[in-house]
């Protein structure tokens, strides 16, 4: 029953909610309300209305108060604006703006590096106030110098303006050499400092000229090989020109090796390393060379490159702070079809330097690179020179030609010439010598030579047999060392200088000599020739010399006597008189030196550079004691005597 009264009760609702008859509109029952009735008094009672009432009025009267001062205040901030603004109309403005500083820098943007350049900076006012402790600021780009002054590099200077007043303007011309590397931009960097009246505060302004420097002051010209085989030695000449009309002080020379160049040698000698050089000061147009030799290593077909770079030192001299010019040079390592190559006395150079009648060993050296045959090798040694001694020269399985001077080898005289099998090696050796000095004495030679010029031919045999002709060549040279002699003497019977005092010397009284300093030279022009030696303690320094105008000084601290002779020419003392000196020196014998010869000079040692081998000379003579080199100077008359 409950089952079915409660479907019954479910359809009554499906009924009402969804069928087609249900009303739409519902019955609402409200609930009512009691209502209660509230009395509002019609006037303020009591107190409590009385202190309500109070404060309220005071309430309005604040509001009313507090609205008409700022009114007031607002009348009177605009009142004040508006004068302040016709008064700076009329009058003009007291602040101070940098807008209203106008700051300029006038000169060339592109300049050539170690060139003087002119460069104005325009500094205005145009504030109606004066500016108080101006100055003018200048950050110079790195490198630049002034064109007068000790050459000192510039960085940053304070340059005072002191008072600029409204409307004024105020122009500094300053003239600047600018170094730097060829297409390197620089900053020109200008700002002024200023205050106003009643302010410690400093403002600025800063302008910016940008300068390119389109030429290097400085060239590098690097004279070097396109092509060496691995192992072979090579030279790197490096020469360094001042192009610029202004001098360049402190200069220094750089040189990055590629990997695989291995040193032997520079002329002049590196001051850092094996890769620094000091130039020193060049003016205009001077030069100054340098020449490296090396080893060079490396694979086949693979790019070397040298970094050559010439500025200003930094501290410690083992880099450069400032490059002006740098370039890069390079060489390929190729393998040619036959390693040809001769040393001297086993150094495989390309210059060999010798002594007039040294005798020297060449050694020719083969390899056969190509995976054919070589067939019917001539080799050809071309010498070539006046100091050559032709009939020194001794060859082994060879022909020595004397009237061409050419030594030839063939497979005629060196079976092994006829076939050359790939990888094969091979050698020959022959001997020459150059004129003893003895022999060229009367006609001294120019800058000696001997020429070696060395041919190798052959045929190169295919698979086919068909042969191709193989030709090389290379050339070398054997240079000659000036024959420079220094000789020194002692004379009391002197033309030059006269001398006094017993003979033989005295124990306790004074005798006085005369050193002569005579230097010859045969064949080549030298330079930075010096002559050194020192006087013993007991030894005194008279200071007489003659002639009077030769560059010879004493140092009484050391001892030391130098002769600076500076140049000699070749043929000195052969085509006219050697280069003399003579100076005065005084002995006064001590009881412990009696019996004996004292020694009156030490060691004199003559050092000069030969201009044609680019080499350091040297030349020395033994001590100088009592017994004097003059002819007919008597024995005994050295031993000094009581």
């Amino acid at each position: 029953m409950e089952s079915s009264d409660k479907d019954g009760s479910l359809e009554s609702l499906r009924g009402k909610l969804y069928g087609r008859e249900r009303t739409a509109r519902e019955t609402v029952t409200h609930s009512e309300v009691p209502t209660k009735n509230y009395e509002v008094p019609r006037d303020w009672q009591g107190s409590e209305s009385a202190s309500s009432d109070g404060k309220a009025k005071f309430k309005k009267n604040f509001s009313m108060s507090f609205l008409t001062k700022l009114l007031l205040v607002s009348f009177l901030f605009f009142v004040l604006a508006l004068g302040t603004a016709t008064y700076f109309f009329y009058r003009g403005s007291p602040y101070v703006s940098s807008v209203n500083l106008a700051l300029a820098i006038e000169g060339p943007e592109t300049v050539r590096g170690g060139e003087a350049e002119n460069f104005q900076i325009t500094i205005t006012n145009n504030n109606n106030s004066t500016f108080e402790f101006a100055e003018l600021v200048m950050e110079y780009p790195e490198g630049t110098v002034a064109t007068e002054g000790d050459g000192a590099t510039l960085k940053r200077a304070r340059i005072p303006l002191g008072a600029l007043k409204s409307g004024q303007s105020e122009i500094k011309n300053l003239s600047l050499i600018l170094f730097g590397e060829k297409d390197s931009e620089h900053i020109l960097h200008a700002t002024v400092e200023y205050r106003i009246s009643g302010s410690n505060a400093i403002f600025d302004k800063s302008i910016d000229h940008k300068i390119k420097i389109i030429s290097s002051p400085l060239d590098i010209d690097v004279k070097l090989v396109e092509e060496v085989n691995s192992g072979q030695e090579v030279e790197l000449a490096v020469e360094v020109i001042s192009n610029t009309t202004e001098t360049v002080n402190n200069l220094m020379l750089m040189v990055s090796y590629p990997p695989g160049f291995i040193f032997k040698s520079a002329m002049p000698a590196p001051v850092t390393d094996n890769n620094g050089w000091k130039l020193g000061d060049l003016k205009s147009g001077d030069k100054r060379k340098i020449k490296i030799t090396g080893l060079m290593e490396g694979q086949d077909d693979e790019v070397k490159a040298f970094k050559i770079s010439v500025g200003l030192p930094k501290t410690g001299d083992r880099e450069l702070g400032l490059t002006y010019n740098s370039l890069f040079k390079t060489l390929a390592i190729k393998k040619p079809y036959v390693n040809l190559d001769f040393s001297f006395n086993g150094e495989t150079t390309k210059q060999y330097f010798a002594k007039a009648g040294d005798g020297v060993r060449i050694d020719i050296n083969w390899v056969n690179n190509l995976s054919a045959e070589i067939s019917d090798v001539e080799l050809a040694m071309k010498l070539e020179g006046p100091i050559l001694d032709s009939r020194s020269v001794a060859v082994e399985e060879g022909f020595f030609d004397s009237q061409t001077n050419t030594i030839t080898w063939t497979k005629r005289t060196k079976s092994g010439l006829a076939i050359l099998d790939p990888g094969a090696r091979g050698r020959v050796s022959f001997n020459l010598a150059t004129f003893p000095i003895t022999a060229i004495r009367g006609n001294p030679l120019n800058n000696p030579t001997v020429k070696l010029t060395l041919t190798f031919k052959g045929k190169r045999l295919t698979d086919g047999r068909v042969s191709d002709k193989i030709e090389l060549a290379m050339e070398k040279k054997l240079k000659i060392d000036s024959f420079m002699q220094l000789s020194n003497n002692l004379y009391y019977n002197s033309d030059t200088i006269p001398n006094h005092g017993p003979l033989p010397p005295k124990v306790g009284q004074e005798t006085t000599y005369t050193v002569v300093w005579s230097v010859i030279n045969a064949f080549n022009n030298i330079n930075n020739a010096q002559v050194r030696a020192t006087l013993p303690s007991y030894v005194k320094w008279l200071g007489k010399i003659y002639p009077e105008n030769e560059k010879l000084s004493y140092n009484s601290d050391t001892g030391e006597i130098i002769w600076n002779i500076g140049e000699l020419s070749a043929g000195q003392g052969y085509a006219n008189p050697p280069k003399e000196v003579s100076f005065q020196i005084g002995l006064t014998p001590s009881i412990s030196q009696l019996g004996r010869s004292p020694v009156l000079l030490t060691k004199s040692t003559l050092t000069a550079d030969d201009v044609f081998t680019e080499r350091k000379l040297e030349s020395a003579k033994n001590e100088l004691t009592t017994h004097a080199t003059e002819p007919g100077f008597r024995f005994g008359d050295e031993t000094v005597t009581q």
